[in-house]
C-alpha cells in the first residue's frame, strides 16, 4: 500500500533549509514523487530534514531514494540531509538494519536535525549525531 503521493511535504525552517514530511506509508510508487521533491531542494542549493517521524513503513526503495539523497548531498558544500526517524519507529529499524547511519546522519527529532545542519558538512557518513535529551 502506497501513501497519497500529496501527503510528501515540504516546509522552509530556514533561508537554505527544508523539512521533507512523509506521513502513512511509502513504497515503490512513492519513491519517484520524493526523489523529485528532494531533487527540487538541492537544485536551490539548499539542506534537508527529511522527517519519518509520521511515517509507519517504508520499503527498499524508499531506502534506495535515501542513499540517491546522501549520495546528492556530497556533490556541493550546501547540500545536508539529515534523517528524522524515531527510536523504535518501522523506518529506524529499517534504516539500522541496512546500516544507513554509515551514509547519513540519522537523529531522534527534528531540535537534533536541525543542530546537526547547523554544525556543518558531515562527509565520512560514520557516526551518528547524539540527541539531547527534552
Amino acid at each position: 500500500m502506497s501513501g497519497d503521493p500529496r501527503t510528501i511535504g515540504s516546509e522552509q525552517l530556514g533561508e537554505h533549509v527544508w523539512r521533507v514530511t512523509t506521513p502513512g506509508e511509502l513504497d515503490l510508487a512513492d519513491a519517484p514523487l520524493l526523489r523529485d521533491k528532494i531533487d527540487r531542494i538541492y537544485d536551490a542549493g539548499s539542506a534537508i530534514a527529511l522527517d519519518l517521524t509520521e511515517t509507519t513503513f517504508i520499503d527498499s526503495s524508499i531506502v534506495g531514494v535515501i542513499v540517491y539523497a546522501a549520495d546528492r548531498s556530497r556533490e556541493a558544500e550546501e547540500h545536508r540531509l539529515v534523517v528524522i526517524a524515531p527510536p523504535g519507529s518501522h523506518p529506524r529499524r529499517v534504516l539500522d538494519m541496512v546500516s544507513a547511519g554509515g551514509l547519513v546522519t540519522v537523529v531522534d527529532n527534528l531540535r537534533a536535525a536541525l543542530d546537526s545542519i547547523a554544525a556543518g558538512p558531515r562527509r565520512s557518513g560514520s557516526e551518528r549525531v547524539p540527541d539531547e535529551p527534552s
